[in-house]
């Protein structure tokens, strides 16, 4: 039975610990995942830990025959995990130590009672009704029910001598004494009182078994506290294979009920609600996402404008526009289009917007701030409302996804400053765009970190520690792994790299990774050539490393 205990226990125990390490080992990704819309708190399993009370129901209890009543109040502890498997069904592994006693039970003039401490290791199976189905899967309160199988062991003494080793005799008229009633002289003996001390084993002879299984069936309530924690209150009703559990035996077996109160914890919960981008569509557009691909990293500041264009073309600024719109929009008619024109008729449009299939760009300026991305062409009145603007500030460029809404600015500067301030004050995600030699490409959103100052050669070797969805997680890496080094940022391949130090031979770097390993960050080298990021096998056969 010991064995069986110890079986359990450090089960759990392995558990936590296996489930500890790779909540560690994935920090840096459930920063980068919490974003993403399939956001799962029950991804992970919960810990469990409760406190209740243990009441022995068998053949010693003074109203066994009512099931609702309560016997004696015993304290008892419970630790668990659980894993949550789809919207329905969960599974739990638990341990529970706790006592159950009668303190006196009479019956055919015989005085009964016992006390025993019991160690227990189930696994049930338990029904979620917060399922998207009965109730939502974000209610605050939500009934379960489970059962399953558990394995327990016991010892069971009684209190049948006081603190002098006196055996209790129970005489009719209420007293305890050191000997057997005599009713001939009833004024002999001593009078004894109970020290509810449970000293005396109730099988010295080990007649039979002090290990059992249960069967619980269980009924509780949750309250969501927040993604993390939530609060349990819940009766289980134990049923054993043993009529022994009392020192008793009769027909039947013996039972217990368990109700107990229970913190849980959640390890993929977030930790606080993340801020949600405010999309600012109006409600029969759907919105078109920008996609930022490898070729997006722009390290230089284009100088190119379009003042050299005006005075080598002789033509003013409203003339280029329109020589552009024109000639866009005949690229993109068909041969029937053309001729429908020529003789003098028009095209719908729907059938010409249904036949689009280059963009049609704006390209007044070179720089451009958006705020807006939708399938609707129609929405200018919306965002100038929205970010206090005159309808003539704003831009549309159609694209084969959408329209994307921008202000232009005639510098980066300007640009910058403005994407910064609607970004603070209206809480949008806008970005910067520029154009160069008719291609856009977006800009790093609106922020310039400071990047290391590069060590001789033109080969700097660096050490990258994570790549995360925002550019706000510096402080994490302080708080969670002691990192006190600059920590620099570059946007690439469409997400942030966060990265330390400036080294000049790939030695050092590897030497300072290994340092950052052994702390469970999942580091490693990158390199740059001239300002551009190279594989280090690439470098290592350059430098002849």
């Amino acid at each position: 039975m010991k064995n069986f205990i110890l079986v359990i226990l450090f089960s759990i125990l392995y558990m936590l610990t296996s489930l500890s390490a790779h909540s560690q080992n994935t920090n840096a990704y459930s920063l980068k995942d919490s974003t993403k819309s399939g956001y799962d708190k029950y991804k992970l399993p919960s810990i469990i830990f409760g406190v209740g009370i243990a009441s022995y129901r068998g053949e010693l209890h003074p109203y066994r025959e009512n099931i609702l009543s309560i016997g004696n109040h015993n304290f008892g502890i419970n630790i668990g995990v659980e894993k949550r498997f789809g919207n329905f069904l969960g599974l739990s592994i638990n341990g529970l130590y706790g006592q159950l006693c009668e303190k006196d039970f009479i019956k055919n003039f015989q005085h009964y009672n016992f006390l025993t401490n019991i160690y227990q290791g189930e696994f049930n199976v338990i029904y979620h009704f917060d399922n998207d189905l009965l109730l939502r899967k974000k209610s605050r309160f939500a009934p379960y029910v489970f059962t399953g199988i558990g394995f327990m062991g016991f010892n069971s003494k009684g209190d049948l001598k006081d603190s002098k080793n006196r055996k209790y005799f129970y005489w009719n008229d209420g007293s305890i004494k050191d000997r057997s009633e005599d009713y001939d002289n009833p004024n002999l003996g001593n009078t004894l009182k109970r020290d509810y001390n449970y000293e005396t084993k109730l099988d010295s002879t080990n007649a039979y078994k002090h290990n059992t299984f249960t069967f619980p069936l269980g009924i509780g309530i949750k309250f969501k506290l927040s993604d993390k924690f939530e609060s349990n209150i819940y009766s289980i009703y134990y049923f054993t294979s043993t009529d022994n559990l009392d020192g008793y035996k009769e027909k039947g077996v013996d039972k217990y009920i368990y109700s107990a109160v229970s913190l849980k914890y959640n390890l993929s919960g977030k930790t606080k609600e993340r801020p949600k981008l405010k999309d600012f569509i109006l409600n029969d557009t759907t919105v078109v996402l920008d996609t930022i691909g490898p070729k997006d990293t722009i390290k230089t500041t284009f100088t190119y404008t379009f003042n050299d264009s005006l005075n080598t073309a002789g033509l003013t600024l409203k003339d280029l526009v329109k020589k552009q719109k024109e000639e866009i929009e005949g690229q993109q008619l068909t041969p029937e289009e053309k001729k429908l024109i020529a003789e003098g008729k028009k095209i719908s449009p729907e059938g010409k917007k249904a036949k689009r299939k280059k963009n049609i760009i704006d390209y007044t300026f070179q720089y451009k701030v958006q705020i807006g991305a939708v399938k609707n062409g129609n929405s200018k009145k919306y965002y100038a409302q929205k970010f206090n603007l005159n309808e003539d500030d704003i831009i549309v460029d159609t694209y084969e996804n959408g329209y994307k809404y921008s202000v232009g600015f005639k510098t980066l500067d300007e640009a910058k400053e403005f994407n910064k301030k609607i970004r603070n004050e209206k809480n949008v995600k806008s970005f910067i765009v520029t154009y160069k030699e008719d291609k856009r490409i977006i800009l790093p959103s609106g922020f310039n970190e400071e990047k290391p100052t590069e060590v001789g050669g033109n080969i700097v070797y660096r050490v990258q520690l994570a790549s995360l969805n925002n550019k706000e997680s510096k402080k994490y890496f302080l708080d969670k792994y002691g990192i006190e080094d600059n920590i620099y940022i570059e946007r690439y391949q469409g997400t942030y790299k966060y990265y330390v130090g400036s080294f000049s031979t790939y030695k050092g770097a590897r030497q300072y990774c290994d340092n950052l390993r052994k702390r469970n960050i999942d580091s490693f080298v990158i390199c740059y050539k001239d300002g551009k990021r190279i594989s280090v096998k690439t470098a290592l056969k350059l430098t002849s490393e």
